[in-house]
This record gives structure tokens, C-alpha cells and sequence, in this order.
């Protein structure tokens, strides 16, 4: 991907090193809107405490640079992520923008699979994409399972094509 052409680094959040949490899952995403293609680049993922999920945001956006606006689910309890995000020091160039969920995790997932089910939705090479694809390949709404990925492509989708729920104060 061009880095002058990517629009946003997403986060979906979750704050635990617990083995069955969900992990904290980012991803450089751009759209194009004429082919309706999403690129996706340097996905990151893992059980994180909350000063260690705030240190990977902070090292992704920095080399990232400040053209990337970084979206952070900023819902119940994630909102302390981003206050302290939008108040780091080392961030004082980017844009950091707390996201809230416009749909169920269904609904929201569906634009997307659809576009991966069409083969428009590309992964750069280079990256473990394997983690992600099999949970997309598994997901089909039921609560119990794991969708932090998905959750944050289709939060990803949604700022990019619709502008998102931007509730940043």
C-alpha cells in the first residue's frame, strides 16, 4: 500500500492476557472507492493489559506517521484508552478518533464478507494473515466466539465508507 493513500490504522480493544479473552486486534486499512476494494496492511493482535495495548497503538501510529488517523473503539470501558491516547506526548501529530459500533457484530460484518466472499478485500503480503482469515472463516455472529478481527474490520469499513460513529468528545 501506498502509505500516502491509507486512511486509517483500527482498533478493536480488549484489555485482558486471560486465554480465553478476546485479543486487542489493529489493521492499516484503505478503501477505493471506485473498485470497492479494502487493502489491508501490518495486522497486530494479542492479549494485552491496558498500558501494553496503549504502547502497541502508540508504536503502530508512530510508524505509521501522522497522516494515519488511528480509530480506537472507544465503548464502556475502552474510552479510558483513548482519553490517554489523545493525551500521549508521542502522539501529539496524529488524530485519534474513538469509534462506537453502528450496528450488531452481524450486520456490521456483513458489507465486508461480502467483499471477501468477491475476492475485494486484498491482504498485503508479507504478514501472518492466517489467525485472521480463520476467524473470519468462523464467525457467524454467536456471541460466544471469538471476533475481535472481525470486529475490527467491520468498524474499519464503517469509518472508511461511511465515516463511523466518530464519538470523540
Amino acid at each position: 500500500l501506498d502509505p500516502q493513500k491509507i486512511a486509517h490504522r483500527i482498533f478493536d480493544t480488549a484489555t485482558s492476557e486471560k486465554k480465553r479473552a478476546d485479543q486487542s486486534a489493529g489493521v492499516l486499512m484503505a478503501f477505493d472507492a471506485r473498485s470497492g476494494r479494502l487493502y489491508l496492511s501490518s495486522p497486530i493482535a494479542g492479549r494485552w493489559e491496558s498500558p501494553d495495548v496503549l504502547e502497541q497503538i502508540v508504536a503502530a501510529a508512530r510508524v505509521d506517521g501522522p497522516s494515519v488517523e488511528v480509530c480506537v473503539e472507544g465503548v464502556a470501558s475502552q474510552i479510558g484508552v483513548v482519553q490517554h491516547l489523545q493525551r500521549d506526548p508521542r502522539l501529539l501529530q496524529h488524530r485519534i478518533r474513538r469509534t462506537a459500533p453502528l450496528a450488531d457484530k452481524l450486520t456490521a460484518a456483513t458489507p465486508w464478507s461480502q467483499r471477501w466472499k468477491s475476492g475485494q478485500v486484498l491482504l498485503v503480503d508479507g504478514y501472518d494473515w492466517s489467525p485472521w482469515v480463520d476467524q473470519w472463516a468462523d464467525f457467524d455472529g454467536d456471541p460466544t466466539k471469538k471476533d475481535d478481527k472481525v470486529d475490527c474490520i467491520s468498524r474499519g469499513l464503517e469509518v472508511l465508507v461511511k465515516g463511523g460513529q466518530d464519538a470523540a468528545p
